[in-house]
């Protein structure tokens, strides 16, 4: 079975916000605007490249957005990484378990997130579990349960799921 591969955007993707409101992400245009992480992008098209994962994008939208934020989200991911096509792009109301969303996972599906109660989830459900370090976090270790990753290389991602297959 091939191996299906979960990335999250916010903070992973893209730019993270912590200081941002939630009028701010209201705002048409606001997840649009968001700075990729190009390192983050070029681990994922190198990944791409060299596997033959199924790979997933799987960020969650406020449910009063939930239109504008997935256009945003859209858009976003045309530009950056347009060959992540529609029918690999999930975006679960803000609340949903990400496991429940992936329509369920085994120990093969593998989440990259930062924010360490996806990650909790993922990995009670039976998934693998990779805490992306960014600007904003990891400095509490919260999340135990899997590796931990700061991506500054294109072969991060790549050398990290063959290290946890």
């Amino acid at each position: 079975m091939k191996k299906r591969v979960f990335l999250d955007m916010d903070g992973v993707l893209c730019e993270y916000k912590a200081e941002a409101s939630v009028e701010d992400m209201e705002e048409k245009g606001y997840f649009r605007s968001l700075r990729p992480r190009p390192a983050m992008i070029e681990a994922v098209k190198y990944l791409l490249e060299n596997t033959d994962a199924e790979v997933f994008v799987l960020s969650a939208v406020l449910p009063q957005i939930k239109t504008d934020a997935t256009a945003d989200k859209n858009a976003w991911l045309n530009e950056h990484l347009p060959m992540i096509d529609q029918a690999h792009r999930i975006f679960p109301v803000c609340g949903t378990d990400k496991a429940e969303a992936a329509g369920g996972v085994t120990k093969g599906d593998v989440l990259f997130d930062d924010y360490s109660a996806n990650l909790a989830g993922w990995h009670s459900a039976g998934g693998t579990a990779v805490k992306i370090l960014n600007e904003v976090n990891g400095k509490n270790r919260t999340f135990t349960s899997g590796p931990r990753l700061r991506v500054s290389r294109r072969e991060d991602l790549y050398e990290t799921l063959r290290m946890i297959s």
